[in-house]
């Protein structure tokens, strides 16, 4: 690993460690997803109406209702299989999102984090999706909630917070 590569790493191992962030929701900013948009259903999950998909609350690592504890980083292979895995809730057909799914969450009328912080508390600042970068198939796709942006270049061996997804009901 080059010198770079360990900064960067130890770099993303502290910004999973930090305590939650306070959101900040200018006003005047309309929010793109309010708590009406979610279903509770009151056993850590929470369904998007607005795409049917139904998400774990916390991220992994995380637990209870207002989702403390540490979120877990983790490569993109260890997220892969441990959505695989996971029986969450009674269901068995978790996974990890798409880009394209997980931006679904970001709250673009927020940030620090951009997401809707009531039903998805304590949430970290860059996740992995499933998506592999088309140039780099040692990269995949992160978003970012700090920020609220897709951000790309992750190499799959970098330790990244996983929320977890499935089709829904």
């Amino acid at each position: 690993m080059t010198a770079h590569a360990s900064v960067l790493c130890l770099s993303l191992m502290w910004l999973l460690t930090l305590p939650a962030l306070a959101q900040t929701c200018p006003p005047g900013n309309p929010r793109v997803a309010p708590d009406s948009r979610y279903i509770d259903h009151g056993n850590g999950t929470i369904t998007d109406q607005e795409t049917g998909l139904m998400w774990k609350r916390c991220s992994e690592g995380q637990s209870g209702t207002s989702c403390t504890g540490a979120v877990t980083s983790m490569n993109w292979q260890t997220a892969l299989q441990t959505a695989a895995a996971s029986s969450f809730a009674g269901y068995s057909d978790w996974r990890l999102p798409s880009a394209k799914e997980l931006q679904t969450l970001v709250e673009t009328g927020c940030h620090s984090p951009a997401i809707n912080s009531s039903r998805f508390p304590n949430t970290g600042p860059t996740y992995w999706t499933s998506t592999t970068v088309a140039s780099n198939p040692s990269s995949a796709w992160v978003v970012n909630f700090n920020y609220d942006s897709l951000v790309v270049d992750n190499h799959k061996s970098n330790g990244l917070g996983v929320r977890l997804v499935r089709a829904g009901q």
